[in-house]
């Protein structure tokens, strides 16, 4: 045990910093590793692909020609399957194993 605290200097703060992103993305990488491919049905994938792009529920609907209620319930089911409570969250989670699934 350390009997004395010594702080952090100002360049152990910089480079904790430009660190922190990086240490953080490998992290998402080794829990998308750990649990898998998702397992999401060919329009929930198609739906969370153009979500990830941006595009709210309306244009979703449009440019797959179903409603945007439909579009809701997709999205309600993609989140509770993946666990998430957020588009972001579900786009960072899924998208990554877009190509690799079944």
């Amino acid at each position: 045990m350390r009997s004395t605290f010594t702080h952090f200097t100002d360049r152990d703060v910089m480079l904790l910093t430009l660190a922190r992103p990086h240490l953080h993305e490998i992290y998402l990488d080794a829990e998308r590793r750990r649990h898998g491919v998702p397992k999401l049905t060919a329009r929930e994938w198609e739906v969370l692909q153009l979500a990830g792009e941006g595009l709210p529920n309306a244009a979703i609907a449009r440019r797959l020609f179903i409603s945007p209620a439909t579009v809701r319930k997709h999205m309600e089911h993609i989140f509770d399957t993946l666990g998430v409570r957020s588009r972001t969250e579900a786009a960072a989670i899924a998208l990554p194993h877009r190509w690799s699934r079944p």
